[in-house]
């Protein structure tokens, strides 16, 4: 992993697709599993330091930031 490449959590949404952070690009890059396919990206503004995810029963993404202790909550 290079320095702009440090992964900071992964989260399976309840449509299987993997959802992994990278810490200091702040996003979050969305891959099928299936078809090892990138189907795109979400763009962290204003997160810090991705430092975990996890998807809630309402189906949102939360994700922790670990340098400014908040949680952001993406839908």
């Amino acid at each position: 992993s290079t320095p702009n490449n440090r992964y900071g959590g992964m989260a399976l949404s309840p449509n299987n697709k993997l959802y992994i952070g990278n810490v200091y690009g702040s996003n979050i890059s969305i891959y099928d599993p299936k078809t090892k396919i990138n189907e795109g990206s979400i763009r962290a503004s204003g997160i810090r330091n991705i430092g975990g995810m996890s998807f809630g029963p309402d189906g949102q993404l939360y994700v922790a930031d670990s340098r400014s202790n908040r949680v952001w909550i993406y839908n």
